[in-house]
């Protein structure tokens, strides 16, 4: 099955998440093939609050976003109200 075929929404659950570790597959072929060190393979996720703080700050940003949504909304037909 061709890599661009695969996905997540066809994936089994436990492939997914396994004994509390997330992308157990992913990380599972990664260390059976040695793509990723161990340390790399095996760390817990973390999030990137730092990087994304920027979209909080940034006025034009927050428009550009706000008028992106809700123009997506309504060529669907939802309502922002």
């Amino acid at each position: 099955m061709p890599i661009a075929r695969w996905s997540v929404p066809n994936t089994p659950k436990e492939w997914l998440l396994r004994g509390g570790e997330n992308k157990y597959l992913l990380r599972a072929l990664a260390r059976r093939q040695g793509l990723l060190p161990e340390a790399i393979s095996g760390r817990k996720k973390f999030g990137a609050s730092i990087a994304a703080s920027w979209m909080d700050e940034d006025k034009s940003f927050r428009e550009f976003a706000r008028d992106t949504l809700l123009a997506a909304g309504r060529v669907r037909g939802v309502s922002a109200r």
